[in-house]
């Protein structure tokens, strides 16, 4: 929640919990199974890594992940299959869905209110309103009005819901400090440091101590091991793209939305991937394993939470507190109760949603820190530290279980 109170209760980090089992509807409300579905990878007729090259790439060992979308029918149905799943969250989202992100946005809103001047508005939005953003060339107050339409609910667009969103993973990203820059080249260091002091004070949550946790359970550095040998960025210039391998406009076809009310398209630098890694995982790659999730999900959790709740952390640190009392304890529930997988499950779906819908990570991406969201620890005893979720769910299972969470917080088109 939003207040003035500088002090919050801090506790050290947490480390991760034992594995604990996955359920076969994880992210929203299903009893969990006593283990995890542990899929194989892609069949041998896509072993060849070369098949995978693109235009001038054949010979590298990165190549453009969506290039796989091009040459497999499966990487492809399952692109399309998760844009558009994601996508309907923005056009039809349902009744739990729409109050947590009205919330939010109402949060933000205040927030924007309160901000001393304009150049801390500007500095808030400068990647929604940049040349790569979702809101490319409107102003500060397009942005507030958007805000305000999520607030209250039945007027907002799907391009509102994205910014909300959007701007909750901004500011996690901000107090992460990952380094990423994607959009934000129309912000300075001293806007940036004077935009986090602001908030800062004012979401106390927010801390630098419940930051860390969040980063030691979910950060990209956890959830792809290998992601800085595996993944490169070959040129600085950014590239439109409209949802996964830009299957965005096919989804929206299918949907039977127009393009005038169609999600925006967001831009970004490309990300090519290891060719061996693209040939191996049939699920679709667009940036790598996601650490963007957790931020999304620790502002979200800041801006509606209370002084005893952790951001981002709660369920994994009550599973590790039942498995110390309990070593056979095995989680039944998401989140630990239906109250709280109701709306968690909700916040998770707008924060990775936001991401497939738009294409900047895919489902097996965002897959991980979804699920450590929930209370589990989805890494199998089998595979090692230096695996991430494309090794056991990356024959389609990401697919089917970020799909379902999406789902269940829509309503049919």
């Amino acid at each position: 929640m939003i207040n003035t109170q500088l002090s919050v209760t801090t506790q050290s980090a947490a480390q991760p919990s034992a594995p604990t089992e996955q359920p076969n509807s994880p992210l929203s409300n299903a009893t969990a199974t006593s283990q995890p579905s542990i899929a194989t990878n892609h069949d041998s007729t896509v072993s060849k890594a070369d098949k995978y090259g693109g235009v001038g790439e054949s010979v590298t060992s990165h190549i453009d992940p969506a290039t796989r979308s091009r040459a497999d029918s499966k990487t492809q149905a399952l692109a399309l299959e998760q844009t558009q799943a994601a996508r309907n969250l923005f056009y039809n989202p349902g009744p739990i869905a729409e109050q947590q992100l009205g919330m939010a946005a109402n949060e933000l809103g205040e927030l924007m209110d309160m901000m001393p001047n304009d150049e801390m508005r500007g500095a808030i939005s400068a990647r929604l309103i940049g040349n790569e953003g979702l809101m490319k060339g409107q102003s500060i107050q397009d942005v507030r009005s958007a805000l305000s339409r999520v607030t209250q609910g039945a007027e907002a667009s799907a391009n509102d819901r994205g910014a909300t969103v959007e701007l909750m993973g901004g500011i996690g990203a901000l107090f992460a400090d990952t380094g990423a820059t994607t959009g934000m080249q129309s912000r300075s260091q001293s806007q940036s440091e004077k935009l986090r002091d602001f908030l800062a004070d004012h979401i106390p949550l927010l801390s630098d101590s419940n930051i860390t946790e969040m980063k030691e359970l979910g950060d990209s550095k956890v959830t792809g091991p290998l992601k800085s040998q595996q993944r490169k960025r070959p040129s600085p210039d950014a590239v439109p793209r409209f949802g996964m391998h830009d299957l965005g406009a096919q989804a929206d076809k299918n949907l039977g939305v127009s393009p005038k009310n169609a999600l925006g398209s967001v831009s970004w630098q490309l990300a090519t991937i290891d060719k061996n890694k693209v040939a191996s995982t049939a699920e679709p790659l667009s940036g790598h394993m996601s650490g963007s999730p957790a931020e999304a999900l620790a502002t979200f959790d800041a801006l509606l939470g209370n002084q005893n709740e952790k951001p981002y952390v709660k369920a994994h640190t009550q599973t590790r507190s039942e498995a110390a009392e309990n070593p056979s304890y095995v989680q039944k529930q998401a989140f630990h109760s239906q109250d709280e997988a109701d709306v968690k499950s909700a916040r998770a779906a707008w924060a990775t949603g936001y991401l497939v819908a738009t294409g900047f990570h895919s489902s097996v991406e965002v897959a991980e820190s979804a699920l450590k969201y929930s209370g589990q620890n989805p890494r199998p005893e089998a595979y090692s530290g230096t695996s991430d979720a494309a090794d056991w769910l990356g024959d389609g299972a990401a697919t089917a279980m970020i799909k379902e969470l999406h789902e269940s917080h829509s309503k049919t088109p």
